[in-house]
Parts: structure tokens; C-alpha cells; sequence
């Protein structure tokens, strides 16, 4: 296992083919963008990639989320904020598009751990992301924070 923090492209990555594998760290305004994820897929002898993001905002999530379908993510972890109360009051949730849905669908095959702490998904339905959710045939973890959805109910339901 190989972990790479703070890591913003993958080609010191690309000539380690016998890499099974690897956990990936960002921390607030940096990342690695769809492009540079998707060339981890030259790494055929992968099967198990950790991606966590702290401090991940919208942008962040408009930048990295086109890249995960064809990786073999098995743990996400999206932290709007490091869980420390600063100055005694909560951070602020981070709204994160539609298309983060559709990306978690995408990872159905192999993503075991998901959690996501401190956010907002705007311009879906609470159903919609319950859907999705629903999905993840084979996650065995899931820690949800989520904040300002309407309707739980569905969120229940799984």
C-alpha cells in the first residue's frame, strides 16, 4: 500500500503497475482533478484505492468527481471541516452539486466505506440521493452528516 498525501497529479504514480494499492489525501483548496484520476487507470494491478478529501467544497467536487467511475474506489470520505468546533460554533455545511449522486452511483462496484460529514447535496431531491445511496451494493460503511435535507424519510429506508 502506497499512501500519497497531498498529491496533485498522478504521474509519480503511473510507473508503479505492480501497485494494488493506494490512499490518496487532500486538504482544503488542492486536489487532483478528474483528468490526472483517470490516468490512475494505467495501474491494472489496482484494486483497492482510499481517495479522502478534508476541507471539500463544491469546487473541489466539480474538479475530482468526473474521475472516480472508472477507478476501483473502495473508502471515500468527504470532510467539509476537520470535526473540531472552532471559536465554539459548528462549521458552516458546503453545498455540493447533483453530480455528486451520479458519481456514487458509479461506484457501486467497489466502494465499501463511505462517509460524508458537514454537507449540503443541492439540486436533488432527498430521494433521489437515498436512490443513489441505495446503489452501493456492497458498502459496509456508511457515516452520513448531512445537512438542511427536507425529507429523511428515505434516507431511513436504507
Amino acid at each position: 500500500m502506497l499512501v500519497a498525501i497531498g498529491c496533485h497529479s498522478s504521474k509519480p504514480l503511473l510507473r508503479l503497475h505492480k501497485l494494488r494499492s493506494l490512499e490518496c489525501s487532500w486538504d482544503s483548496a488542492h486536489t487532483m482533478p478528474a483528468l490526472e484520476l483517470r490516468q490512475l487507470t494505467v495501474l491494472t494491478a489496482l484494486t483497492a484505492l482510499k481517495l479522502r478529501y478534508r476541507r471539500w467544497g463544491a469546487r473541489h467536487a466539480n474538479i475530482a468527481v468526473a474521475g472516480w467511475g472508472c477507478l476501483p474506489i473502495t473508502e471515500l470520505i468527504l470532510l467539509q471541516s476537520n470535526g473540531l468546533v472552532e471559536l465554539g460554533r459548528l462549521p458552516q455545511a458546503v453545498n455540493l452539486p447533483a453530480t455528486l449522486a451520479a458519481q456514487l452511483s458509479s461506484l457501486s462496484r467497489h466502494l465499501t466505506c463511505l462517509s460524508m460529514s458537514n454537507v449540503s447535496v443541492i439540486g436533488i431531491s432527498s430521494q433521489h440521493f437515498a436512490a443513489s445511496l441505495g446503489k452501493l451494493t456492497m458498502l459496509k460503511e456508511l457515516m452520513l452528516r448531512i445537512d438542511e435535507v427536507a425529507d429523511l424519510a428515505p434516507l431511513h429506508a436504507l
